[in-house]
This record gives structure tokens, C-alpha cells and sequence, in this order.
């Protein structure tokens, strides 16, 4: 029967424990909540019932004394900490103490109280990086540094908090130091690679003679990926042959790694000879076909038609490449060739080359939907040639047993809309609301859009206005802005004008479409756009460009709206 009792109040004895281990997490949670809302008051109030009930909680105890600190109760906070100070670890007193020293800015008695901890306590090396860290939280950093460089000699390890030394050495301009401490990261852990790059990228950007500082750390140093933050980094500095030549000594996949780094950052000269000095290397064939066409991309953004023509070509007569073992391992066989029918429109070549590579293109394709969107390029065409009734004719063969709601089907809208409008079709409207809804993020949709807005308070002059878009969607953009211009000036229709900056952008037209955009714009929307694109422009080119414009445009300087654009760069 004893046993029984016992049983019985033990059982009894738990499930209090537990009800009231519950309520001190309830309470716990609701405290924490309150300090992350900033309602100070209110945390403190649950700290303190929390501590009512377990007076040596070192937690709550330490979150207590923390949110008195965050609103300048030091007082408060020292009465916690003298109260308390038998229930807590050596560890956690120094550590309040600190914080207090530190927030009445006795800097002196906070340093002394943390010497004394490490004396007292020589083989806890946790409390280096602890400690460490206070003294940063105060930006004391080179206390820190004093404590990080203290533990990394008593561990032996060189390479111990170098991401800690190097943010507190970055923080003192100590950039000799901060850059040895970044470059150990990668010495020792590859994997930091990414973080000090853009780290690298801080410091080169407010000092490129700190390259000579990582040019040193790697003359000492034979772990590549250092030698590869070293090549990065003279390219951040604009050094880009010195950084070519040091990529001849790495491996050609930190090679390629940086040509697409520079295409990234549509430094396309640079990249192409990154590219090209890829090419060298032994590799697949397929794998070469895939940077071949990199490199004819790079040529279309500057224009090159030729060269990149060239390059295409070459793709599209190599047999291997056309090799069933092969074929499947790169999609270069249809880029190449989809891109050659697109320079064939860019070069105003005959019609019937541009439809003949988009065949080609579909004849390697790996499936069905693939085959069905090259075809939507051929309907594209058609439209652009003016031949709606072909067109019409192809859609609705694509469309045949086409699943709704798939690509091609959403996709399929564009085009049956541009149809229809050419043709003044009465179903426009309900395409349009089909355009949208099904490629609301499509770039094309803003022209779309656009367009109508024009079109639906035109009186007259419609066909001059699509004329313009299929001008410029077959790139004759400088033509599709002559036509728009001269629509404005015979309407006084903001839209157009507006219309005619927002093509000249895409298709890399700064004068002209800056010349546009310092129009007075009297609506408000147009004005405020305006200004946005201007800004977008002005960020995007270098200071060399603006310097030319200006030269070129003297009169330009005393419009307002371009005065107000300078004034926030």
C-alpha cells in the first residue's frame, strides 16, 4: 500500500513539475516575444514573474539584465547582476559585468575584467571568441583583435577566426591585415570562396592598390582557389590582361568561370577573350559547341553580325555535333541555328533563309513542345512578313489537341492577338485580356500594352503606328522611333513619344533615348516614368558616357528634369 502512495505522489509530483516547466516556457516565449516588438516594459514584466518562481534561472536572468541595458537602466541591470551573482557561472558574471563596464564606457575596468577571466581560466578557449565578440558588439575592435590573435597563438592553428580578424581588421582600415585574414579563408577552406571575393570587391572598389596586397599573400601561397581570387580580383580592378595571363596557370574550369563573370557583368570584350582562351583547352565536342555559342551571343550584343554568323556556321557544318551520341548532349544544334535565323532578320536577308534555319533548328529538337515553340517562332515570322494568313494557318495546326494551360497554349495568345489586331479582328479585346492573364510577365506584354493605350486614342494614323512595331520587332528600332517621333509631333500624344524613349532603351539607343526623355512630360505618370528611365540610364552607363552627351547635347543641361536626374547621382 506504501509502495502504492508513493507510486502515486511520485506520478503526482511529475505532472506538477511538468505544468509548471509548461508555463515557464509559455511565459518565457511571451517575454521574448515582447523584447522583439521593443515592448520593453512588458518583457520585463515576464522576466521578472518568470524569476518569482525560479530565482537561479541563468537564462531569464541574463534576458532580464539585457533588455534593462537596451533602454539605458543600468542601474537597474547592476542591482539584477549583484542580486544574482551567486546563482550564476563564472563565465556569465564576467560576461555582464563586461556589458555593463562597456555601456557606462569604462573601457579600462571592462578590459581588466575580461584579463582576468582568461588568467583565471587558461584552458577555456571558448572564451576568446566570446569575449571577442563584446567588444565588438561596442566596436571596440581592436580589444577584439587582441583576444582573436590571442587564441589562434594558443591554438597553434594559423588560420583559426580568420573571418572574425578579418571583419575586425576591415573595421579599423587595417585593409594590409583584413585582406591576409579574407585570403586564409579560402587557404584554408575552400568554401569561402564566393564570401571573400565579395568581400575583395568592398575593399578593391574604395582601393585598388590592395591588390598589391593579395598579389603578395599569393606569391606565398600554392592552393589554387587563392590564385583564382587573385585573378578575380584583378579583374575587379580592371587589370583584365594581367588577369587572362594569370588564368593560363589555372584550371580551365576557374577559366570559364570567369568568362562568365565578365558576360554577367556585360564586360563582353573581356569575355570573349576569356572564352576564346577557353576554347584552347582540350574538351568534348559538345562542350565546345556549347562556348561557341556564348561567344556568338556575345558578338549579336555587339553587333557583329559577321563574326557571329561565322561562329554559327561553323556549329551547324560540324558532323560530330549532328552524331546521335552527341546531338542529345548539347542544345548548341538548335541555339545555332535559331540564332542564324535571327541574324538572317537582324541582316534584312532573303525571307525564306530565316524560316529554312528555324526548320533545321526543329529538327533537333528533344521533344514535342519543343518542336511546337519553334514553330510559334515560325508563326513570329510570318507575322513580321506581314503573311497573317500563313500564320493564322500554322496556329491553328500547333494549336490542334494542344493541352490548355501548357506553354505553347499560353504563349499561342501573342501571337493570335497581333494577328488580330493587323486584321482588326472584333475578338482583339478578349485576346488581350487572354495576353495578359496568361503572360503577365512577359516583356512583350509591355508593348502590347503600351501599344493599345496609343492605338485606342489614335483618330487616325493607326497604320503608321503598327507599321513602327513591326519595325522594331523586326530591329529596325531607329526606323520604328523616326515613325513614332513624327507621330508625336503631328498628334502631341505623350504616349508616343514615351513609346519611342522605352524602345530606344531596349534596343541600346542611349542619346536618342535620353534626348526623348528630357521632354517636359505634362502627365504626371509619363513624367514620373520618365524620370525613373533616366535614372536607370544614367546608373547604367559610366561617367565617360554622360560626359559625352552633355558634350553633345550643351543645351540639354538646362532642362529641369535632367538637372534634377544629375542632381541625385
Amino acid at each position: 500500500m506504501k509502495k502504492l502512495l508513493l507510486i502515486i505522489l511520485t506520478i503526482f509530483l511529475f505532472q506538477n513539475l511538468l505544468q509548471a516547466e509548461k508555463r515557464i516556457d509559455i511565459l518565457s516565449k511571451q517575454a521574448d516575444r515582447y523584447y522583439s516588438q521593443q515592448q520593453f516594459e512588458k518583457a520585463i514584466e515576464f522576466y521578472q514573474m518568470i524569476l518569482e518562481e525560479q530565482p537561479q534561472n541563468a537564462k531569464i536572468i541574463e534576458k532580464l539584465f539585457n533588455v534593462h541595458i537596451r533602454i539605458s537602466q543600468l542601474d537597474k541591470a547592476e542591482e539584477i547582476l549583484l542580486a544574482s551573482e551567486e546563482f550564476l557561472s563564472t563565465e556569465l558574471v564576467a560576461k555582464l559585468k563586461i556589458t555593463l563596464y562597456l555601456r557606462r564606457g569604462n573601457i579600462t575596468k571592462a578590459r581588466q575584467t575580461a584579463d582576468e577571466l582568461i588568467q583565471n581560466n587558461p584552458q577555456h578557449m571558448n572564451y576568446y571568441p566570446m569575449l571577442a565578440n563584446l567588444f565588438e558588439a561596442f566596436r571596440h575592435y581592436e580589444i577584439a583583435i587582441d583576444f582573436l590573435q590571442a587564441a589562434r597563438e594558443k591554438s597553434g592553428n594559423p588560420f583559426v577566426y580568420a573571418r572574425e580578424l578579418a571583419f575586425d581588421f576591415q573595421n579599423i582600415n587595417d585593409m594590409e591585415n583584413a585582406v591576409k585574414e579574407y585570403l586564409k579563408l579560402v587557404d584554408d577552406q575552400n568554401r569561402y570562396s564566393s564570401y571573400v571575393i565579395n568581400r575583395l570587391k568592398q575593399i578593391l572598389r574604395d582601393d585598388p592598390k590592395v591588390i598589391q596586397i593579395v598579389e603578395k599573400y599569393t606569391q606565398e601561397s600554392e592552393d589554387q582557389k587563392v590564385q583564382e581570387i587573385y585573378a578575380l580580383a584583378l579583374g575587379e580592378v580592371g587589370e583584365y590582361q594581367k588577369a587572362l595571363l594569370a588564368y593560363e596557370e589555372l584550371s580551365p574550369t576557374m577559366l570559364l568561370r570567369f568568362a562568365n563573370r565578365q558576360y554577367t557583368y556585360q564586360n563582353f570584350q573581356i569575355a570573349l577573350q576569356a572564352y576564346q582562351n577557353y576554347l584552347e583547352k582540350p574538351m568534348p565536342i559538345f562542350k565546345k559547341a556549347d562556348i561557341q555559342i556564348k561567344i556568338a551571343q556575345i558578338y549579336l550584343k555587339l553587333k557583329n553580325y559577321l563574326a557571329a554568323e561565322q561562329v554559327l556556321q561553323d556549329i551547324r557544318n560540324e558532323e560530330e555535333l549532328q552524331k546521335r551520341q552527341n546531338r542529345y548532349r548539347t542544345r548548341a544544334n538548335i541555339q545555332a541555328r535559331k540564332l542564324l535565323a535571327d541574324i538572317a532578320i537582324r541582316t534584312d536577308e532573303q525571307p525564306d533563309l530565316t524560316e529554312r534555319y528555324l526548320r533545321e533548328a526543329k529538327s533537333f529538337t528533344f521533344n514535342d513542345m519543343e518542336k511546337k515553340m519553334i514553330d510559334l517562332d515560325l508563326v513570329n515570322f510570318q507575322i513580321l512578313q506581314k503573311k497573317m494568313n500563313n500564320a493564322k494557318t500554322k496556329l491553328q495546326e500547333i494549336l490542334q489537341n494542344e493541352e490548355p494551360g501548357s506553354d505553347v497554349y499560353k504563349r499561342s495568345f501573342y501571337y493570335s492577338y497581333l494577328i488580330a489586331r493587323f486584321e482588326n479582328d472584333p475578338i482583339l479585346d478578349s485576346l488581350l485580356s487572354e495576353c495578359i492573364i496568361n503572360s503577365a510577365d512577359s516583356p512583350e506584354i509591355n508593348d502590347v500594352l503600351m501599344l493599345e493605350n496609343i492605338l485606342n486614342a489614335m483618330e487616325a494614323d493607326q497604320d503608321k503606328l503598327l507599321d513602327a512595331f513591326l519595325q522594331k520587332k523586326n530591329y529596325r528600332v531607329e526606323n520604328a522611333v523616326k515613325i513614332l517621333e513624327k507621330l508625336f509631333a503631328d498628334s502631341g500624344n505623350e504616349n508616343i513619344l514615351f513609346l519611342a524613349a522605352d524602345w530606344a532603351s531596349s534596343a541600346d539607343l542611349e542619346q536618342k533615348a535620353l534626348a526623348l526623355l528630357q521632354y517636359e512630360y505634362k502627365d504626371e505618370v509619363l513624367m514620373k516614368s520618365a524620370e525613373l528611365k533616366l535614372t536607370e540610364i544614367l546608373d547604367k552607363e559610366s561617367e565617360k558616357r554622360s560626359s559625352d552627351f552633355l558634350a553633345a547635347h550643351p543645351n540639354s543641361v538646362f532642362s529641369p528634369l535632367f538637372r534634377r536626374i544629375l542632381e541625385k547621382q
